[in-house]
Formats: C-alpha cells, structure tokens, sequence
C-alpha cells in the first residue's frame, strides 16, 4: 500500500524534499517523477511496515517540520538542520 503526498510549495520539487527527508530525518520516500513527468510535485511513501515503525518515521518526519517552520519564520532555508 502507498500514500501519495503532495509536495510543499516551499521545495523545489519532489527530488529536494525527498533529499531533505533522507538527509534530516533519515527517512526515504519516492520522488515522483520516477513514475512519470506528472509526479514531480509528488512523492510515494510506502505503507509496508510495522505501524511503530510508520508512527517513528511520522514522528521523525514531524520534528523535521517543526525545525523547518522555525528557519522559515527566521528567514533562512526550509531544512531541518
């Protein structure tokens, strides 16, 4: 089973916030446009894990975001450093 999540209007594309998840929160997810031009502002994620394992990733995922959110008020990139 797989989500497919619409791509921020903060990132560039699909590719640069599938990096930003990989590198700050460890996660991978697919970018989009591997499955066809139209999915570059989309990324899959799969559902095929144990749900701890989801809800880890979810709140991995999260803290990310609310560091981003920070450096965005601050005027700076949106990634989690």
């Amino acid at each position: 089973m797989f989500l497919w999540g619409k791509v921020p209007q903060c990132y560039k594309d699909a590719g640069e916030l599938c990096d930003s998840l990989l590198y700050n929160a460890e996660v991978f997810v697919t970018p989009g446009f591997v499955f066809g031009s139209n999915g570059g502002r989309y990324v899959r994620i799969s559902l095929c894990a144990p749900e701890e394992l989801l809800m880890e990733t979810s709140n991995r995922i999260g803290a990310m975001q609310s560091v981003a959110t920070i450096d965005s008020i601050k005027g700076g990139l949106i990634y989690a450093e």
